[in-house]
Parts: structure tokens; C-alpha cells; sequence
């Protein structure tokens, strides 16, 4: 169908029952970031404004090869332990929320890192959650190119988060992702880390830009693709 056809459509829906289907609108509402050394536990702040509904994506990664505990009332949905590297990604549908999240490695790794997010829809209020999540290490590297996911509809968000824990002072320049219409999320040299989103606008497997360290050090890189989306299109109506 054209889009006049399908537009058509729609107001016709609207004139007939006087909704329209909601369209979602959801967006990244802020995020936090933070490394520790020498401890088995990294600990993110809470994200600012965080509202009950909102959902909560965090990553962590631990120098060492121990699985990684997410923070209490929140689901794992990936692991990834590769060349004594572990990464561990994280959900939760905010409600009440008040404290940090910390996230729990073994023994004691030379650097830990984590990452969260606040994701919320401002035009439907329709529950958001992760769809799909991939997976990437690079070792003795200076650069890295996240693994790709398949996003479940084109309103979706694909989240990609990257983390250098050894050979350089941090990661890209968050200039780096504006030239390849990836909007910076959250970036800091100091913590080791940077992540971008992107509006998916397709259905087709999508590959985050590669990104680089900003000193050209070498060390191991990590990286988690995660799509984000709404739970459903029909689940609220938009009184016309």
C-alpha cells in the first residue's frame, strides 16, 4: 500500500470510532556510568528521573572469568564470558525505585565497569522491553565492531554499549557515533566506556559503527547490541 493509501486509512479508522491507534514514542531518558578497581562489586548510580514504568537496560563487565550477578530485581538476559572477559547485561521495569545497582563479579578483577539506562514512552505509556542482544570481545585490540542484531519492528531502539578494560586510557569520542546517525548515550574516557542508540526504523539485521580507543591503545574491548521496543502497538488508544 502507498503511504497516501495508508493514510487514508487511518483517519477513516479515526472517523469511524473516534481513536487512533497509539503510536509509540519512546526514548532513552538518561543513563549513569562507573568503574571500580580491585572489587568483586561495581556499583551504578541511579539514572536521574527515573519513573515507575520506565525500563531500566544496564551492562557490566569484569575483568576476570566469573559470571556476573545483576543487581537485585533485575533479569539477566545476557551473558558473555570470553578470554577470562565477563560481560553481563540486565532488565528491570522501574517501580519504587530508590538506592544504586550493583553488580557482583568474582575474586577481586583489576577494573569492573557498568552501564545503565532509562528507557520510557512519552507518547503511548506502552511497557517497553529487550527484544534481542548479541555479543563481542576483541583482544589486543585497538578497535571493535559490535555483533549485529535483528530489531522485532521499526519502532525499536538498538542500544550498543562498548567498554575497554586494559591497555588504553578510554574509548571513542562520542563524535564518532553523530557521523554515522548513532546518537551518544553516554560516554566517559575516565570510566572506560561509551554507548550510542539508534532509532532502527527497519527489520533487517542492523551492525553498530566500529568504534575506536582515543588513545590507539591496545588492550580487550567488549560490546552488547541490544534492541529495545514496545511490548505492543495496540495495548492504549489516542482519543482524536
Amino acid at each position: 500500500l502507498s503511504s497516501d493509501t495508508l493514510t487514508n486509512i487511518i483517519w477513516g479508522y479515526v472517523f469511524l470510532t473516534g481513536s487512533a491507534a497509539p503510536v509509540p514514542d519512546f526514548r532513552m531518558r538518561s543513563a549513569s556510568l562507573a568503574t571500580a578497581s580491585s572489587s568483586s562489586t561495581v556499583t551504578c548510580s541511579a539514572p536521574s528521573g527515573i519513573q515507575n514504568g520506565d525500563l531500566l537496560v544496564g551492562c557490566a563487565y569484569f575483568d576476570t572469568s566469573t559470571a556476573i550477578t545483576c543487581p537485585s530485581g533485575f533479569s539477566r538476559f545476557l551473558t558473555d564470558i570470553t578470554s577470562s572477559k565477563a560481560e553481563a547485561c540486565c532488565s528491570k521495569t522501574a517501580s519504587s525505585e530508590s538506592g544504586s545497582y550493583v553488580f557482583t563479579g568474582g575474586g577481586s578483577p583489576s577494573v569492573a565497569n557498568c552501564g545503565m539506562t532509562v528507557w520510557y514512552d512519552a507518547g503511548t505509556s506502552i511497557p517497553l522491553m529487550v527484544y534481542s542482544s548479541a555479543a563481542n570481545t576483541a583482544t589486543s585490540a585497538t578497535s571493535i565492531t559490535p555483533s549485529s542484531v535483528t530489531p522485532n519492528g521499526i519502532n525499536d531502539y538498538v542500544w550498543s554499549f562498548v567498554v575497554q578494560n586494559a591497555g588504553s586510557s578510554g574509548l571513542i569520542n562520542p563524535l564518532q557515533w553523530d557521523v554515522t546517525g548513532w546518537g551518544n548515550a553516554a560516554s566517559s574516557v575516565a570510566a572506560r566506556q561509551s554507548s550510542a542508540y539508534y532509532y532502527a526504523n527497519q527489520t533487517t539485521a542492523l551492525t553498530p559503527p566500529a568504534v575506536s580507543a582515543v588513545d590507539g591503545g591496545s588492550g580487550t574491548l567488549k560490546s552488547a547490541t541490544i534492541d529495545i521496543g514496545p511490548t505492543s502497538t495496540t495495548t492504549a488508544t489516542a482519543t482524536a
